[in-house]
């Protein structure tokens, strides 16, 4: 217990306000595109302009909350301010309750350990599951790097050539990611909801929820 008071660095005030307006934000948008295109599995290869900007913008959001978990752990700390999924892989080595405020009773396992259970989607989505265990890819080594953040890579540095990456399986498997390292370093998703009900993050309620689960910690229904 002594290691967590020892490690844990509270975020700033306006910084948890900064991460949280940004998901809050995100969520609105992911409904919208919901709206055109049902979250289901015959949809899971829908690609087009608006779920392209939404996509990038998901995942520069993962990319800044990684760096500020890097920050906050210490991590690779000769390059501070230059990390990339070299240094956000690392993070499954490391215990995201050091990161977490003291009133956070419930603890969290690894990264890897995320997983969703979406309503309408038919198929359980582990987001970082990679982290634990590496894919391998054609012509390449192992990876700990998830497909969707690959695709999303790729769709960043050659549209033209990689447009269909931009799709709504893609989508919907990186703002899982997103969650799961907002929740797994305590930023509370949840603050603008005005009576939320414990392990329960609501987003909306017109597409039915999803399920956040881990080894450690009962599951988070989270409401589209």
């Amino acid at each position: 217990m002594s290691q967590v008071t020892t490690l844990w660095k509270p975020l700033e005030p306006s910084v948890m306000r900064n991460y949280q307006r940004a998901y809050e934000l995100l969520g609105n948008d992911l409904l919208k595109i919901f709206e055109f295109v049902e979250p289901v599995q015959a949809n899971a290869a829908c690609f087009g302009h608006q779920i392209y900007q939404l996509f990038l913008r998901i995942n520069t959001e993962f990319e800044s909350v990684c760096k500020q978990a890097c920050s906050r752990l210490q991590i690779n700390p000769k390059i501070k301010d230059h990390w990339n999924f070299d240094s956000y892989e690392l993070l499954q080595d490391h215990d995201g309750n050091w990161l977490r405020e003291p009133e956070f009773s419930t603890p969290v396992g690894k990264l890897s350990d995320y997983s969703f259970d979406i309503y309408s989607w038919g198929e359980q989505i582990s987001p970082l599951s990679t982290y634990a265990t590496p894919v391998k890819v054609p012509n390449q080594k192992s990876t700990r790097k998830p497909r969707w953040y690959s695709d999303y890579n790729d769709v960043k540095h050659s549209r033209e050539k990689k447009f269909d990456n931009a799709n709504l399986k893609n989508l919907i498997t990186s703002f899982c990611g997103l969650v799961a390292v907002l929740d797994w370093q305590g930023i509370k998703v949840n603050r603008w909801i005005p009576e939320t009900v414990d392990n329960e993050i609501v987003v909306g309620e017109k597409f039915g929820y999803f399920v956040i689960g881990n080894d450690f910690s009962p599951p988070k229904r989270v409401y589209f």
